[in-house]
């Protein structure tokens, strides 16, 4: 007897099994072996013997060293899958393989480790590590498959094969395409993943149509005993050709002629075989009904077309597995007896829209025979049924989607509240402390004029610190009126001149405290416009003050530049200016490019960020542009709003909110 090819990862009852077809395999195939994947590769047949008849490997959880031919490309079945099949003489097994390994090409020899898996019904390795045999790839003949027996294709899982049968429906869903043909009277399931790279329809195929199949032989089934949902995966949409007239045709065509012949012999023979004939074209009906009931994926319930009763006539292999209840129970249940109780009215609904539209769509809670409720995605459709009218109900668990919907539910209401709360918190704290901090700096003001000049410094520390408080609670109740959508503007006439000009005036002092010169430039003397004077301070102030606060020595300068539909607004200094890493943060609340106790500058990184909100909550533009050590420019951009005139007619009228430009500026210099 030959030991166990050193490739498996423990002893067992592998030690017992040939390797007389691994020596025979490799014998054929040359490659350079790297260092991990040194060893006597075993064949496929013997890595998938199943010795207990489980439909499990007895090697599952072994790690094994195998060698085969590719017979599809990473990524050919589902676009984001790398997942491939190798095969050899003896079998063909599934390689899934992480999303950084590399690509492979049907027809490619490799070498392969890996622990074996077992995973809806199919054995697989799992991220295995693999070499390519250097020589071009070769295609491997599919193996033609006639004889589908009692264990569907089984025995041929994880090989490329060949069958050919007649088409007998097509069930497209959400995962891809089913195409179901009868082989030999027995039905086979061809399926399509719908996110490929090279997409595959079998719209073009009608039922009855004789077609050949290429694909990958494998299966499909959740729970043991993994003994249904076998199916064939196409590689691409060549896999799937017409294959002229089917087996069936010539048969019935011969026996059309027999039955000719026999005319003479008298009607009762010819009245005979026709009864056969009907008899085995019932007997191939029914098959393929059942086959296809049974194979179905998601729950099948047939029930009677009565709104009073509504018997369930029959129901498939995976409604008794997820509902819990045999076959014989499901005949004294009907759909509403097994919905919810809150769920009855949507059972009354969804069969009223059948009767009236001949189908319909609802997601109905349903309960299961231990007391649990799932919710199920119900399409029904009208059915005759030996002649009597009934309904096909395809029910699909969407219990995984409606918990997804609901989190994302709740998520966003919580969002809001925690929204609205920190609205609240910011509006009502800075309300309870401004009130106390005005009486702060109103008593700190009246102490300067009566306490000596040694003790005005101590004043002065109390009124500078609490007007900066101050500002910072104006400025955080002005950002959470702007954030939580309370702020509502009223434009009226306003010279965009003036304003400015008070805006300049209120902070030539903190300018000159520091020593900066202001400037205003504009190319007109007025500029009369319709706008909400608050907050258009509000903006130039903040902008002005930021100037100010980052310019160490030289100037902030305003500019005024009109347009036939805009005036800009430039502000620049030349202060120390910002990184541009740091621009697209700029208008960030709270967001100061020096921060934390080291930083260089006052403030609450608010400003800007006030300033940017009410700009947009005036239909302008803020946009900004700077370099380190260079100073910055901030630019506001509005529309021109004429303002509306009432003539001596009483008739309204507009007047352009453009004025005769100045000859000098009457900016200070």
């Amino acid at each position: 007897m030959h030991p166990l090819p050193t490739s498996f990862s423990r002893p067992g009852r592998l030690r017992r099994l040939s390797v007389v077809f691994a020596a025979t395999l490799i014998a054929s195939v040359s490659w350079a072996q790297a260092p991990e994947l040194d060893g006597r590769p075993v064949p496929l047949g013997i890595v998938l013997v199943d010795s207990n008849g489980d439909l499990v490997p007895d090697a599952v959880g072994d790690t094994v060293l195998v060698a085969g031919r590719a017979t599809i490309s990473s990524g050919q079945l589902h676009r984001n899958w790398m997942e491939v099949f190798i095969q050899d003489e003896s079998g063909g097994i599934k390689l899934v393989a992480s999303s950084g390994a590399p690509t492979i090409v049907a027809g490619d020899s490799l070498i392969v480790r890996g622990r074996i898996d077992h995973e809806l019904g199919m054995a697989q390795i799992t991220d295995p590590i693999f070499h390519t045999v250097d020589s071009p790839p070769r295609p491997i003949k599919p193996l033609e498959v006639t004889d589908i027996g009692e264990d569907g294709l089984e025995r041929y899982e994880g090989r490329l094969i060949e069958v050919k049968g007649t088409v007998a429906a097509r069930v497209p869903n959400e995962a891809g395409d089913n195409l179901i043909i009868l082989v030999n009277g027995n039905f086979v399931n061809v399926f399509a993943y719908a996110n490929r790279l090279q997409p595959i329809s079998f719209e073009g195929f009608e039922v009855g149509e004789y077609v050949r199949v290429r694909g990958i032989a494998g299966q499909f089934d959740r729970q043991a005993p993994f003994n249904a949902s076998y199916q064939i995966f196409a590689r691409t949409a060549e896999d799937i050709t017409r294959a002229g007239l089917p087996p069936v045709w010539y048969r019935n065509t011969a026996i059309i002629v027999v039955l000719l012949l026999l005319v003479a012999a008298g009607w009762g023979i010819a009245l005979r075989k026709q009864v056969q004939s009907r008899l085995s074209d019932l007997q191939v009906s029914e098959t393929r009904y059942s086959h296809l009931f049974n194979a179905a994926g998601d729950s099948v319930l047939v029930h009677a077309d009565d709104h009073t009763a509504g018997w369930i006539i029959d129901a498939n292999n995976m409604a008794q597995r997820v509902l819990g209840y045999t076959a014989q129970e499901f005949h004294k249940l009907t759909l509403r007896t097994l919905a919810a109780e809150d769920a009855i009215p949507d059972v009354e609904e969804h069969l009223t829209d059948v009767k009236k539209r001949g189908g319909a769509l609802h997601t109905i809670l349903l309960k299961t025979k231990p007391g649990a409720t799932i919710p199920f995605e119900i399409r029904t459709h009208h059915l005759n049924l030996d002649g009597k009218s009934a309904f096909m109900s395809i029910a699909r668990d969407v219990s995984t989607r409606v918990a997804y919907e609901q989190g994302l539910i709740e998520a966003k209401k919580r969002a809001e509240d925690m929204e609205q709360l920190k609205s609240a918190f910011f509006i009502n704290m800075s309300h309870e402390i401004r009130t106390p901090l005005t009486a702060i700096i109103g008593a700190a003001e009246l102490l300067h004029e009566e306490v000596d000049q040694e003790q005005q410094e101590f004043t002065d520390l109390i009124e500078h610190g609490g007007k900066r408080l101050l500002n910072t609670l104006n400025a955080v109740l002005d950002f959470a009126q702007l954030d939580a959508g309370d702020v509502v503007l009223l434009p009226s006439p306003a010279d965009v001149v003036e304003e400015i000009q008070t805006v300049l005036t209120m902070h030539k002092p903190d300018a000159d405290t520091k020593g900066l010169s202001i400037y205003f430039d504009s190319d007109v003397g007025s500029l009369p416009t319709m706008l909400d004077r608050d907050a258009f301070q509000k903006i130039m102030g903040n902008l002005v003050d930021n100037a100010i606060k980052f310019t160490a020595e030289g100037s902030v300068r305003v500019t005024i530049e009109t347009k036939p539909e805009l005036i800009h607004l430039h502000v620049a200094d030349t202060g120390v200016g910002m990184d541009e890493e740091f621009l697209p943060h700029l208008f960030t609340e709270f967001k100061q490019e020096s921060d934390g106790f080291a930083r260089s500058h006052e403030g609450n990184g608010l400003g800007i960020a006030i300033a940017k909100k009410l700009v947009d909550l005036m239909g302008g533009r803020l946009t900004a542009l700077s370099r380190k050590g260079a100073g910055s420019v901030l630019t506001v951009s509005l529309p021109r709003t004429p303002i509306p005139i009432v003539g001596g007619d009483g008739i309204a009228v507009q007047m352009d909110a453009t004025a005769s430009p100045i000859a000098s500026g009457i900016a200070e210099r």
